[in-house]
Formats: C-alpha cells, structure tokens, sequence
C-alpha cells in the first residue's frame, strides 16, 4: 500500500472502472438494488470531508451521482479492524435504509465506495429528545433481527489480540494491565449468561461520528469495520457510553431489561478496548 494519503487516493481511484451504481429506483424491502452499468468516466474529487478517526473519506461525483471513498489510512491490522467481515454483512444489508449503499469495496487495499448520504450528524446533547431516543435504538434492534449466516465478532479474540499488540509495542503500562483483567473477568462472566442466547448482528461502534440523519429522514449507521455477531449487550454499552443519556430515557426504554452487573460487565470490556484502541493510535 502506498506511503502518503495522496497515493493511497490515485490508487483507490484507479480502481473506477470496478464500481457499480444502483438504479434510484427503491427497492422491496430487503432485496438488493437493481445494478447499473459502470461509470463512464473517472470520478471527479469535490473535497475531502471532515469526521473518522482511521480513515480519510472523499466525496466524489461520478455521472451525476455523489458517493464517498473511504481510505484507510492506518494499519487495519493494529487496530483490529476487518473489511473483508464489513463487506460481507454490508452486501447483505443491501437494500436497507439503515446502511450506506455499497458501490466498491476491496477489502485489500483498505477502499470502500458508498453512495453519498446528504445529511447531518445528531450532536450529542440530541440524544435527550425522546423521539430521538428512540430512534437510535431502533436502528440498533432493526440491526439485531440478523442472527444467521454472519461471520462472527469474537471479543475474547479482539481483547487478547489488542493486549499482545500493546505489549509488543510497548505500551502495556500497569493502567492497561488493570483494564485488560478486568475485561477478562467480565467476558467470562458475559460468556456465562449469554451462553445459550444466538448471536445477532452488531454494529460495536454507535457513536454520534456513525449515525446521519439523511435528507429523507432516515437514520443510517456508518462504517461497519467491527461489525459481527455477537451480544445486543455490548452495542448497547457502547452507545450509552458514547451517547450518555439521561438516566430518565434509560429507565423508559428497553435498556431496563438489563442488570447493573450485565451493562457493568459490558463497559469494563469497552474500558480495555477503548484504551488500547486509542493507545495503538499513537504509533
């Protein structure tokens, strides 16, 4: 993969000839858009866009339509990101409103294509608003009726390979050790009581960079790089910690069902991932 963020773009670009638009045509709920022949020529660079930490997005116009190039510009690998794992459960969340629409993806060089969503991100103060409220979490159950023929999120797997990646670049000081144990011990305890309950598609990051409110009033989720079966628990500790609402709007919305040593044990393995995540970021 090229060195500069420059090349890394005139490369994913090159590969246009690859992409795919759908027709504007909305399709039947849960079947795929109906494929368009491919671009007539080379997209055009309108900007690049502000928002993500791991990746630089462009917005593009290519015959007539506005999409966006994402580029990763860090080693997926250090940060436990899977592309191939994201292309696979976007391509069969084609046709939902609540997912980007695929128009390139090459898991191997780290470029994704969507269709451009003109929009806004919610601030989070938003969240406060009941509707809105609810709205997220919507997303989030609409997300979780997937429970087959997914590859799967393996946290025991992503926290033990985040510590061996923090102590082999030393960063494993005693503040991620303590972090470290104590996910360990919470994802055994969460592996007990999720024992006999199916995995169903998780998102694993719902944070407010993640969600815009399109023109047309859906809500889409972006950028599904740790997306995979796994517990409803662990997206929901996510965007408690991320959106952080009113114990009020907790207390009304289905979050209830959960015990305090259930969604303690979910943030204390968030606790470890977020720290090595960020730590990582540093090399």
């Amino acid at each position: 993969m090229a060195d500069s963020t420059g090349d890394l773009l005139d490369v994913s670009l090159a590969s246009w000839p690859e992409w795919r638009l759908s027709s504007d045509t909305t399709p039947a709920l849960g079947q795929a858009p109906i494929l368009e022949a491919t671009l007539s020529q080379r997209p055009r660079v309108v900007q690049a866009l502000e928002g993500g930490l791991t990746n630089q997005n462009y917005l593009l116009e290519a015959d007539g339509h506005l999409l966006v190039l994402r580029v990763n510009c860090v080693d997926e690998t250090l940060l436990g990101l899977d592309r191939y794992r994201e292309r696979d459960i976007l391509g069969m969340l084609a046709g939902q409103i609540f997912v980007p629409e695929l128009v390139y993806c090459q898991p191997e060089s780290g470029v994704l294509v969507t269709k451009y969503i003109q929009g806004r991100h919610w601030q989070r103060e938003e969240i406060n608003d009941p509707v809105k409220w609810r709205r997220l979490l919507g997303v989030l159950e609409k997300s979780h009726q997937y429970r087959n023929n997914l590859p799967n999120f393996d946290y025991q797997i992503h926290i033990e390979d985040y510590w061996y990646r923090l102590k082999k670049t030393g960063l494993d000081d005693n503040t991620g050790f303590e972090l470290y144990r104590q996910a360990g011990e919470a994802l055994e305890y969460l592996s007990a009581l999720n024992k006999s309950s199916p995995g169903v598609l998780c998102h694993h990051d719902p944070g407010p960079l993640n969600f815009i409110e399109s023109n047309q009033g859906h809500l889409v989720l972006l950028d599904w790089e740790y997306s995979g079966l796994g517990w409803p628990v662990m997206d929901h500790s996510a965007l408690l910690r991320q959106w952080q609402p009113s114990s009020e709007l907790l207390e009304q919305s289905n979050l209830a069902r959960y015990s305090t040593d259930e969604l303690s044990a979910a943030h204390r393995v968030w606790d470890f991932i977020d720290h090595a995540w960020y730590r990582l970021r540093e090399l």
